[in-house]
């Protein structure tokens, strides 16, 4: 009955699944994403790069499927951490080579991106009948 995702950034009051993380969908929630895909998201150029977002936001507020993380099901470090489930191929992050060569700044620009699509999707649906 949810998706599920090894990370879930939170965002307002939905979490985004990070599909480099992991994303377990059962393929059920995905009927309709095409129309939702065709109505929606292509018609916000900037919206195609930001897949974890707008599937996540399709799952939560069109299919009203939970996404929750699987991050405590991680194996620990010995220093008490959660182990990464992928290598890091690059030295820049992706947070990083994208927005800022600041962490911090990165993720805040990524976040303001992300709520003003969050506001332009949900206008979009508010129409739209799935």
């Amino acid at each position: 009955e949810n998706a599920y995702s090894f990370y879930v950034h939170p965002l307002k009051k939905f979490g985004i699944g990070q599909g480099a993380d992991g994303f377990a969908i059962n393929s059920n929630f995905l009927e309709g994403i095409n129309f939702f895909y065709n109505n929606v998201v292509s018609s916000k150029e900037d919206l195609f790069i930001h897949d974890d977002l707008w599937i996540s936001f399709y799952l939560f507020y069109v299919k009203k499927v939970k996404i929750l993380s699987l991050q405590s099901h991680l194996k620990k470090t010995k220093a008490g951490q959660q182990q990464l489930i992928y290598t890091t191929h690059n030295k820049d992050g992706g947070l990083i080579s994208n927005y800022s060569s600041n962490i911090n700044e990165a993720i805040k620009i990524r976040d303001e991106i992300a709520l003003e699509s969050l506001e332009y999707m949900s206008d979009k649906i508010k129409d739209i009948k799935f």
